[in-house]
């Protein structure tokens, strides 16, 4: 789910995407008037490093043959759900290693150290730019019932979610609020559509190879899958980690 929100790219090698740190703002200029300061902007760039992304298994010609089960079938969507599932850790672990401070290699992302509380998502949403709109919300399943618990104790009378509950997006890549350490995160908000880009340079495709000669005097063959891609948080602001915070 994580990499079907987010900006997807096609270019050959290493991308170099740019993005703004600090610009100073527009003036009304009039007639007549001298002419206004110049602009002073300060960029950056993050660079997108395509990385190989693979699973591979041999299986016996007696497993492939000798069955009425689709064992090959199965083995494509085997490897392929678990290549996409690292992309996806990849993915959200690079959000939560951001810095929470633009500099000229890396946008940088908001940071909220509050443990679930009514409030908690309201607050993570206004650490956020006024460009990011595409709004989502990722946890661990496990945390959910923590904000369900407070609305239930206020008798649904406030939105925890802040308007997020249909947008939410459960990964286990996160850790449930109730194992994270203090300091982890265990929660992120933001746009993935406008905040963060995956560049495939041969395409977003899971490509499968199967060799069933190399090990052919072992009657096995060999299933290869792999995905070329690189990933990044490419404009500043876009999402707020939520951080663990040792309780009394």
């Amino acid at each position: 789910p994580i990499l079907a929100e987010v900006k997807k790219t096609y270019l050959k090698g290493n991308v170099k995407i740019g993005f703004e740190i600090s610009a100073s703002a527009a003036t009304v200029h009039v007639e007549g008037a001298a002419a206004p300061s110049e602009e002073t902007i300060v960029l950056g760039a993050v660079e997108l490093k395509a990385q190989n992304i693979k699973k591979w298994i041999t299986v016996s010609d007696e497993a492939l043959e000798g069955t009425t089960i689709d064992t090959m079938g199965y083995l494509y969507k085997e490897i392929a759900h678990k290549i996409v599932a690292k992309a996806e850790s990849i993915a959200l672990n690079a959000i939560v290693a951001e810095p929470t401070t633009a500099d000229a290699d890396n946008a940088g992302v908001s940071a909220l150290s509050q443990n679930p509380a009514a409030d908690t998502i309201v607050k993570a949403v206004s650490l956020l730019s006024g460009e990011a709109k595409d709004l989502h919300l990722v946890m661990n399943r496990g945390t959910y019932p923590e904000f369900v618990a407070i609305a239930l104790a206020a008798g649904y009378a406030i939105d925890v979610f802040d308007g997020l509950k249909e947008r939410i997006i459960f990964s286990d890549v996160l850790p449930t609020y109730g194992t994270a350490s203090t300091g982890d995160t265990y929660a992120i908000v933001g746009d993935f559509a406008d905040g963060f880009q995956a560049n495939f340079p041969n395409g977003d495709q899971v490509t499968m190879m199967v060799d069933p000669y190399s090990l052919s005097e072992r009657d096995l063959v060999k299933v290869v899958g792999r995905q070329y891609v690189g990933m990044g948080v490419v404009a500043p602001k876009r999402f707020t980690k939520i951080k663990k915070v040792a309780t009394a």
